[in-house]
């Protein structure tokens, strides 16, 4: 698979190509978030808002569309209508995540390690916060997974993101549902009669441990069978196409038929290996193509805009045109979903720590030789530490340890733990005693040991949250 981290720049980073309407979009959201997201509640109309932002008609309508593409806004049509508050489902950030990873090349490793590490933490929660209803949806998806006449990978998949629902942490149940997601690309769509009796046996040993309330059995059962998911996978690599996931389809009328038309412009671009600065069609080429008219066509664009995927150039040798996509979008589309979720502090951090403390602790059993291989498209330890430290540390030794998928949800993560913080708070990146910190958990790791790595990174992110 083609890795394309080196061409990323960070989400910090400038983003070229923002449009008004994506930047009054994104003002839209962080209003309805500073409002308390008071679902059902008017905000305007789109004459109103054009006047607030002094925006033309067109640009304030691209922007209520990208905010009716994330579930936050619906537009109410006719006499009495307006602009409505409503509760967005986790579809478009999921999807937002999907298509940076399907970009930058995720390999069966970093996917594997990543559900090794987060499904574990999911199985352990769950059983920590155990309710009544929680033991009977479990007991009733082991028992129902046990009565199929045959075991496909949704429905192998069903137990793992109820595992992911029931631990109660937004954060942990969306990065479950996107590596859940990702993984029919590594694996046979269908899993064979003599595998079926292991899955469902696992599977009722991580049910049983849930609904027990024993966290330390849920966590052991559910490594062992992330262990032996891992083993499978490599063993079984899926041959063929390719299978990409559709998009959510929630939106009415023409939107719905923007999303689709979206989508299968954007399976194409896949298809071509993502050519960067490429024309793919012309807009009337495009029309034909999709069957499809050219207001549906041109909102679609503009959804493919958003995510950095392609953009309609205008005049001669114009076309739709791919773009090299930046982060920027999965991370504002996520950090949006989980403010609406109010993910809890306690949640962000606990889950930055359970995906730091074992980076760390990876990166200190590698040899020197492994960790600058691992980093040669990305970063070593030495530029975590000193290039634009401490803003970039914690990601940095994601991409250090070769894991792009964590590296983003720790982005995430951050991200949203930023939006959050209080007003006023430290964000901990100019002290120099967060950089000394920095540079003792890099020694550490240097030093190859892993334990006292785990103990100065717990450490740190309990002192210094916010810290980037």
């Amino acid at each position: 698979m083609v890795d394309r981290r080196a061409q990323w720049p960070r989400s910090g980073a400038a983003v070229t190509g923002v449009t008004t309407a994506a930047r009054i979009a994104r003002d839209i959201e962080a209003h309805i978030i500073t409002a308390g997201w008071p679902v059902g509640t008017a905000i305007g109309k789109e004459d109103e808002l054009g006047e607030r932002f002094g925006a033309s008609r067109s640009v304030v309508r691209e922007a209520i569309r990208l905010a009716e593409h994330h579930r936050v806004l619906r537009a109410q049509r006719g006499v009495g209508g307006g602009l409505y508050v409503c509760a967005p489902d986790a579809g478009p950030a999921v999807r937002a995540v999907l298509i940076y990873l399907d970009y930058i090349g995720v390999d069966l490793g970093a996917l594997t390690d990543a559900r090794a590490l987060l499904e574990p933490l999911a199985a352990s929660l769950a059983a920590q916060r155990l309710t009544e209803q929680g033991i009977r949806d479990v007991r009733r998806a082991v028992r129902a997974e046990g009565q199929g006449a045959d075991l496909d990978a949704g429905a192998q998949d069903r137990l793992h993101l109820l595992v992911g629902e029931l631990s109660g942490n937004p954060a942990l149940r969306l990065f479950v549902e996107v590596l859940i997601r990702l993984t029919p690309q590594y694996t046979r769509p269908r899993v064979p009669q003599h595998r079926k009796a292991t899955v469902h046996s696992r599977h009722g040993d991580i049910g049983e441990a849930i609904a027990g309330g024993d966290p330390a059995r849920a966590e052991v059962a559910m490594e062992q069978h992330m262990a032996e998911v891992g083993s499978w996978l490599a063993a079984n690599p899926r041959r063929g196409a390719r299978t990409w996931l559709s998009w959510d389809e929630n939106a009415d009328g023409e939107g719905k038929q923007a999303e689709v038309v979206a989508l299968r412009v954007h399976d194409e671009i896949v298809r071509r290996g993502w050519p960067v600065g490429s024309v793919i069609a012309s807009e009337a080429e495009l029309v034909e193509r999709h069957d499809t008219s050219r207001n549906v066509l041109r909102q679609a664009v503009r959804l493919l805009e958003y995510h950095s995927v392609a953009r309609m150039r205008r005049g001669r040798g114009g076309g739709l045109v791919v773009l090299q996509p930046h982060p920027g979008a999965c991370v504002d589309t996520m950090a949006l979903y989980l403010s609406y979720r109010s993910v809890s502090d306690d949640d962000l951090v606990s889950t930055r720590q359970a995906i730091e403390s074992s980076l760390v602790r990876r990166l200190a059993g590698m040899s020197g030789e492994d960790r600058l291989a691992t980093s040669a498209r990305s970063a070593t330890l030495d530029e975590v530490v000193t290039e634009g430290s401490p803003g970039n540390f914690h990601v940095g030794l994601a991409e250090a340890a070769g894991n792009p998928v964590l590296a983003l949800f720790l982005e995430i993560l951050i991200e949203v733990r930023r939006r959050g913080a209080p007003v006023g708070e430290p964000s901990g990146v100019s002290d120099e005693g967060c950089v000394e910190e920095h540079r003792g958990i890099v020694g550490a790791i240097r030093a190859g040991d892993g334990d006292l790595a785990r103990h100065r990174m717990r450490k740190h992110l309990h002192a210094r949250p916010a810290c980037r």
